[in-house]
């Protein structure tokens, strides 16, 4: 009944992201084969622990047989095991609603969330470099609401990055007029560990006015701070809530920014 409830609270269902759906025909297709696989050998060795066991003796039963039954066990762990995995899969799920999201994550945590207690989306795009190889790019996305621990995900959702674009639309337009507001208040606005307010920037303690930051850029992942006659500052984009709003914030304001 209250998963019902918070689905009619959240309207109409518009899309569903599962990292592998645990289907019926799974059980027919794979879990089925490869448990008859697993048995196989209990099969032979029952029929070999017969044998021992009529023509030599109960001491050859157990001994012939014993070797079968050994392999059929050490076959059951990785079985097993793929098996605990596709089940925690099954549980990961996103579903998107007219008004909010639902996040499922396994074992049985179920975040029900409208889209006005969003507070900030974050994402993040890494790849691995090795000399001239280069792997593939993985995501990061965390979501933060109001009184509620952050949720993060990562490439074991497909579409992530769709997910995240739809996460934006929806939130973005709500956020927008409420960042602009309190900047002209002269508010401070949090954006992760960083703070914006109209005199200036603050992170990790400490706090810059604008005249004194030369210039803004992101470059290979990290949100980068230049001062005059210091190192640059840096922060990982993927800690950074809502950073299309933040370069918004910062664009119309005319604060410098390079390649942002």
């Amino acid at each position: 009944m209250a998963q019902s409830s918070s689905r009619k609270s959240l309207g109409p269902l518009i899309k569903v992201y599962q990292a592998q759906p645990l289907r019926w025909r799974d059980l027919l297709t794979t879990f089925l084969p490869l448990g008859l696989v697993v048995l196989s050998p209990v099969g032979y060795g029952l029929w070999r622990a017969y044998y021992g066991y009529t023509h030599y003796g109960v001491a050859a039963g157990e001994r012939w047989g014993r070797p079968w039954f050994l392999l059929s066990a050490a076959a059951a762990l990785p079985l097993l095991v793929y098996a605990l995995h596709r089940l925690r899969r099954a549980h990961l799920w996103v579903n998107v609603h007219a008004r909010g999201i639902r996040v499922h994550r396994p074992p049985n945590r179920m975040a029900v969330i409208p889209w006005e207690q969003v507070e900030g989306v974050s994402m993040a795009i890494t790849r691995k470099k090795f000399l001239t190889w280069r792997g593939q790019p993985r995501h990061k996305a965390g979501i933060y609401a109001v009184n509620r621990s952050p949720i993060h995900l990562n490439d074991q959702l497909p579409n992530l990055p769709e997910l995240v674009s739809t996460l934006k639309a929806r939130v973005y337009p709500l956020l927008r007029p409420q960042i602009q507001q309190r900047y002209e208040a002269g508010k401070w606005l949090y954006f992760g560990p960083l703070k914006i307010s109209k005199s200036g920037l603050a992170m990790k303690g400490e706090q810059f006015f604008w005249r004194e930051i030369d210039c803004i850029d992101i470059e290979k992942g990290y949100f980068h701070i230049h001062l005059p006659h210091a190192k640059a500052l840096r922060v990982p984009v993927e800690v950074i809530l809502n950073i299309e709003l933040l370069l918004e914030l910062l664009e119309n304001n005319r604060i410098s920014l390079s390649n942002a």
